[in-house]
């Protein structure tokens, strides 16, 4: 619909019938933001009756009314934008559609000349002309002025304070308007465009408010939309402590943990931190070793800032390893770690730090040490009061609370019995001793101990015992034993000297008489001089070259005597003959002569002659006037009889007359 303008229409047979149009942005809807399409009906109007029609469009550019006029000539005869070649003034592109009106196409409406206009003139006037046909067949034509509205203004909060600057939320409500034409009237409505007005005031929190442009013509732009929420109130002072106040106490402020727990924090705020008494905020907080003095703040999404919190802490990140070592390292070596005492001086522990002890490599810990017999490996540590856990300290020792009695016996029970405590060897053998433990001998029952022993001749009464390297004293182990370092030869003699002689040690009785042998003493025979030796003796018949010598029960071997002897066993019977057996036979045993003959006699035997049958014997013989039976034997110097020989003869010393 057109609007009748105040202008003069010239018709072209000056007959005025077309009229000017001025088609505003509230009719159209054409803003800067909305440069659509849009169909005026430029003719609505316009006079001349039903008759006429729209005929020809022109951008109205020319520079006298004869050429616009002639312009307007040509009947546009295009019914599409597509085939149009019309322009308006300021580049829109025009064309008359089917139905008579006009298409409006201000998408190609000059962007420059939009933007000059609205920041110089305060408003946006396209136009273009247009001629129409009379029933008669003349032209008529007018100007059609198009109204294009501002652009929506720009808003946005003037300060969008908080840690966000596009966030919306702010402690400060004012608005930052931008984008108004010239000269134009800025309008806000908080009741979704119920309502306008030129001012804007925010309130306390969530606030939604439109805005819009006035422009010097009246013509309003689109909406701009701009929500944000106004917080103007500071939050409370957050809640400050320590995330871990680790150690041995939950409140004293001493910790390896140099965390804060912050709470009581608005969502989105931001936490501040000065260790310098609040002249300095920083948004992060490092703990120093040692003391801390802190304070904290938070300033909301808003830019609120709350009042400050403050916390004092010590920050304790490490525990020295302590020191361990034997109260007391007792025995011969102060250093050796062999006592018998299992107690530990631990030394390097903090003030309120917590000893723990570890006898498994560390797997479990504990809060006290017993230490046992034996071997033990040890570590230590110590947990101060802030938690921190020390690195161990490893130590080994030795606990050797007792020492046995040492075994004692003879290093050599010499002589026959190995167990009859006489020995030619006085050093004892003592067992059981403890590596590095010093042995300790007594003589006089206890009363005096001595590190060494040197056994007397005879009876020993000794008591050792030991004492081992942790300096336990064992008790006393008591032995006794003789001590036999020598041993007399032997006397040696026959037992019988057979014989006329005694002294001639020609005997027929082989046996030996040993005299000084010791008690309990072993008695040994040699025959080949020396070389072999035997415990029993057998005379050989003839010559025996002896030596015999004793080992007593302590295994003393005496120098040995030797002794020579002719062992003569037995004796021959003697040769009995006549001397002479005379007369005419010499072999009839008559004889006048009544000597006996003997052969087969050794040297120094006694020969004796028994003229009763062997019951009574003599050692010479006279043979009687008659038959003789005698028998003869001989006895040598050994003392052996030899068995008789009998002999028969007559002596016949006289013939009858």
């Amino acid at each position: 619909m057109a609007t009748t303008s105040s202008g003069t229409a010239v018709s072209m047979s000056n007959t005025p019938q077309a009229t000017n149009d001025v088609f505003t942005s509230a009719q159209t809807g054409l803003t800067d933001n909305t440069l659509t399409t849009v169909y005026l009906n430029v003719m609505a109007n316009d006079l001349g009756g039903a008759a006429k029609t729209l005929y020809s469009l022109d951008s109205g550019t020319e520079t006298t009314v004869a050429l616009e006029q002639t312009a307007l000539l040509t009947q546009d005869t295009s019914r599409a934008e597509s085939v149009s070649a019309d322009f308006s003034a300021h580049g829109a592109h025009i064309w008359i559609t089917s139905d008579g009106k006009v298409g409006y196409d201000a998408s190609h409406l000059d962007a420059s000349w939009l933007s000059n206009s609205f920041n110089t003139l305060g408003y946006a006037q396209d136009s273009f002309t247009y001629a129409i046909r009379l029933g008669n067949g003349t032209l008529s034509w007018a100007t059609a002025y198009v109204d294009i509205a501002p652009p929506a203004p720009v808003v946005a909060l003037a300060h969008d304070m908080g840690i966000s600057a596009t966030d919306g939320i702010t402690s400060d409500g004012t608005l930052s308007v931008g984008g108004v034409a010239h000269g134009a009237t800025v309008q806000y409505s908080t009741d979704n465009g119920a309502h306008w007005n030129t001012s804007f005031s925010a309130v306390e929190g969530t606030n939604t408010v439109l805005v819009r442009q006035i422009d010097v013509t009246g013509n309003a732009s689109c909406v701009c939309s701009c929500s944000f929420t106004l917080d103007t109130t500071a939050g409370t002072a957050p809640g400050v402590a320590l995330a871990v106040d680790s150690g041995s106490s939950v409140s004293d402020h001493i910790t390896n943990v140099g965390t804060l727990n912050v709470t009581g924090v608005e969502t989105g705020a931001t936490v501040q931190y000065s260790v310098d008494g609040g002249s300095h905020w920083n948004t992060s907080f490092s703990a120093v070793e040692g003391l801390n003095n802190v304070q904290v703040r938070q300033v909301d999404v808003a830019g609120n800032t709350s009042s400050a919190t403050s916390i004092s802490f010590t920050l304790d990140t490490s525990a020295a390893a302590p020191g361990v070592a034997l109260v007391t390292d007792s025995g011969s070596s102060a250093t050796d770690h062999v006592s018998n005492v299992g107690t530990l001086n631990v030394t390097g522990v903090e003030t309120g730090a917590t000893v723990q002890y570890s006898v498994d490599g560390g797997s479990h810990w504990n809060t006290s040490f017993s230490a046992v017999e034996g071997l033990n490996n040890v570590q230590v540590r110590q947990i101060d009061v802030a938690g921190n856990t020390s690195s161990a300290t490893s130590f080994g020792f030795t606990l050797d609370t007792s020492a046995a009695a040492p075994g004692v016996a003879l290093v050599t029970d010499s002589g026959s019995s190995a167990t009859d405590h006489v020995t030619n060897v006085g050093t004892l053998n003592v067992t059981g001793v403890e590596a590095g433990a010093t042995v300790q001998y007594s003589i006089d029952g206890g009363s005096h101990w001595n590190t060494s022993f040197s056994a007397v001749e005879g009876l020993n009464n000794v008591q050792v015992r030991q004492v081992d390297v942790a300096g336990n004293t064992s008790s006393a182990t008591s032995f006794s034993f003789t001590l036999d370092t020598s041993a007399a030869a032997p006397g040696v003699g026959l037992t019988t000297d057979s014989g006329s002689n005694a002294t001639d040690h020609v005997t027929n009785v082989g046996t030996l008489n040993l005299t000084g042998v010791e008690t309990g003493a072993t008695v040994e025979y040699s025959i080949d001089g020396g070389h072999t030796w035997n415990t029993s003796f057998s005379a050989v018949e003839g010559v025996n070259d002896v030596q015999v010598r004793q080992v007593d029960v302590a295994g003393n071997t005496s120098s040995a005597t030797s002794i020579s002897f002719t062992l003569d066993t037995s004796a021959a019977a003697p040769g009995v003959a006549l001397t002479t057996d005379s007369g005419s036979n010499a072999t009839d045993h008559i004889t006048n002569v009544g000597t006996l003959n003997l052969t087969g006699v050794e040297t120094g035997a006694t020969v004796e002659y028994s003229i009763d049958g062997g019951h009574t014997w003599n050692t010479s013989f006279n043979a009687v006037e008659g038959v003789n039976d005698v028998q003869v034997r001989q006895t040598d110097i050994a003392g052996n009889t030899s068995s008789a020989t009998s002999f028969s003869f007559t002596l016949d010393t006289s013939a009858a007359a």
